[in-house]
């Protein structure tokens, strides 16, 4: 398949996973793949963790959803980040637009290796492609509401062999910006074997 088709397949399929997402139906889409969920400091409003990818360039795609519970505001949650208004701030200058939310960024993510600890910033995407959905937004939740974002970092380095942990059982830590506390033993997808070199 040519490298453009294969791209925008990628970014259909996410595209995809988003509108299946924000209907609430996720989760019956990946039953067979195990998600991760913690709570965020907006009230009802909780990170999930629901798909890990192997990609070029040796890194890790992660797939989250940002989802309000049923138990989120009514009225909705920005998410995103304020910034507040000075003393004075007349309504002409509010009906310039400067003082409206910035989109919130998940880029400042890190991962860790739970067995050797080293940790790892999350990296901007690959300017060739393929493109995902993006780290950042500026919408409004409702009640089971959600809205899905991506994040690449590095591959960790497979396992010490003497470690007696197979690369199946690799596993990681997250942590979110946001979030109570990081989301733990998150299983990476095995190495993609390498392609045989054509004779």
């Amino acid at each position: 398949m040519p490298k453009k088709s294969a791209d925008a397949l990628k970014l259909l399929s996410f595209v995809t996973l988003f509108l299946v997402s924000a209907l609430g139906l996720a989760a019956q889409t990946n039953e067979k793949e195990p998600s991760y969920v913690v709570a965020t400091n907006w009230p009802g409003i909780h990170y999930q963790v629901f798909h890990l990818e192997r990609i070029a360039g040796n890194r890790i795609l992660v797939a989250l959803r940002l989802h309000a519970g049923g138990d989120a505001p009514a009225r909705g949650t920005t998410i995103g980040v304020e910034v507040p208004l000075p003393p004075g701030t007349t309504p002409e200058m509010i009906s310039t637009g400067m003082y409206r939310p910035r989109p919130f960024s998940i880029a400042s993510s890190t991962l860790t290796d739970d067995a050797t600890q080293k940790t790892f910033a999350a990296v901007a995407p690959d300017p060739a492609g393929p493109h995902y959905l993006p780290s950042q937004l500026l919408t409004t939740l409702h009640p089971n509401e959600a809205a899905i974002m991506t994040l690449e970092f590095p591959s960790p380095p497979p396992p010490d062999p003497a470690s007696g942990i197979r690369p199946s059982q690799q596993t990681v830590s997250i942590s979110l910006p946001r979030a109570v506390h990081p989301l733990t033993r998150i299983v990476l997808p095995p190495p993609v074997p390498p392609v045989p070199a054509r004779p």
